[in-house]
């Protein structure tokens, strides 16, 4: 290819990275990762993962810590003496043929009386120099795999087992500890849902009572008012010339409509009163006003004041009164039916 094929070809454009990983695969590639045994692609990714996602630095770095714990699990095996002697014979049969030329000839001298003379050098080209052997180059012996050698391999395997074993334990304690803890925060979220679904059950067990207690006021006051024993008309007095209201009963069974009252304040208390056929009135229910347009009461009448001939309205304290104070509504007409 030509330079101006490479020039016109440009720089390779980098490698398109693949879809990014999800976390239970980024949690099978982290021990790879730590030990740089995954293939190329996937340490990009998990490279790119853990760039994006700050929070794993903390799992990184602590794998990373166990892992080069792991360099002191091994123990140390000492080598044995019957392998040490062989190496000290391998490395001094590797020495060189003229180290081994220098020390002949303190051992090939002649015995002069009591002196040990070297041994005259030959000429070279003589016949002395063609009496010397040469000696044979040292020739390697393999070194034979004794027993000792045996246990130090079985030694390294049953360490690499159990660094191996280390390492799949702390990866494991680490992904439990993560699933427990996800589970312990769902626990705790269906905990408060659960407790908020209560609160609501409540709420709309009371709302529902409250609505049954209304519906079955409303038939009362229906059946009163469609079919009453007793109608007394009620008109307003010097004090609330613009009241007017209606009483209506059937049995024991009453309803009081009331019109223009205005309400009062915590202190006072709107109070019905019955009158009898003969003597004072008589003390009856205390009445909360809060519309005023037309309030419409529930009441019930004893059985002992059925003969009734009259019913009035007075303002009173908010505790009432034994006798009327301020007598707002005064029912006179009154309208048996059979």
């Amino acid at each position: 290819m030509s330079d101006d094929q490479t020039q016109e070809g440009g720089a390779e454009s980098p490698t398109p990275r693949g879809p990014s990983l999800t976390e239970p695969e980024m949690q099978e590639l982290l021990p790879g990762y730590v030990f740089g045994a995954l293939e190329a692609d996937e340490m990009v990714a998990a490279s790119a993962y853990l760039q994006e996602h700050p929070e794993w630095q903390e799992r990184l770095r602590s794998l990373e810590i166990t892992a080069a714990s792991l360099a002191h699990v091994a123990p140390r095996a000492p080598l044995p003496a019957r392998v040490k002697e062989r190496r000290l014979e391998q490395a001094q049969a590797e020495l060189p043929v003229e180290q081994l030329r220098l020390a002949a000839p303190a051992t090939t001298g002649r015995r002069r009386g009591s002196r040990l003379e070297p041994a005259p050098h030959p000429a070279v080209g003589g016949s002395a120099m063609r009496g010397l052997r040469p000696i044979p180059p040292a020739q390697l012996q393999p070194m034979p795999v004794g027993p000792g050698w045996f246990g130090i391999f079985w030694r390294s395997v049953v360490a690499t087992g159990a660094v191996a074993t280390i390492l799949l334990l702390a990866v494991s304690t680490w992904q439990l500890r993560s699933s427990v803890t996800r589970l312990s925060q769902q626990v705790s979220d269906l905990g408060r849902q659960l407790a908020l679904a209560q609160t609501e059950n409540d709420q709309l067990q009371e709302t529902n009572l409250a609505l049954q207690q209304q519906i079955q006021e409303q038939a009362g006051q229906l059946a009163v008012l469609t079919d009453p024993q007793q109608t007394i008309t009620l008109a307003g007095t010097g004090e609330a010339p613009a009241a007017s209201g209606a009483f209506f009963r059937r049995g024991n069974d009453a309803t009081l409509i009331l019109r223009g009252l205005s309400p009062l304040p915590p202190d006072q208390s709107y109070q019905l009163w019955i009158l009898p056929p003969d003597g004072d009135a008589l003390p009856a229910d205390l009445i909360t006003v809060t519309d005023p347009a037309t309030q419409t009461v529930a009441l019930t009448i004893p059985p002992e004041r059925s003969d009734l001939v009259g019913v009035e309205v007075s303002i009173e304290p908010a505790s009432g009164s034994q006798t009327p104070t301020t007598i707002v509504l005064l029912g006179t007409a009154v309208t048996p039916n059979p």
